[in-house]
């Protein structure tokens, strides 16, 4: 996880095992059922 202020800038590093979709979502209290969702597709 994580978390960025607004306006903020983070860096992630995710490695994939192999291809397919990858759903995600923010975690924080509201966000998720605010549409704060999305997936990664790995080729």
């Amino acid at each position: 996880m994580v978390v960025v202020a607004p306006q903020g800038q983070r860096e992630l590093v995710w490695r994939f095992g192999q291809a397919g979709t990858v759903p995600f979502a923010c975690t924080m209290p509201g966000h998720m059922q605010q549409g704060m969702i999305g997936r990664f597709i790995v080729d």
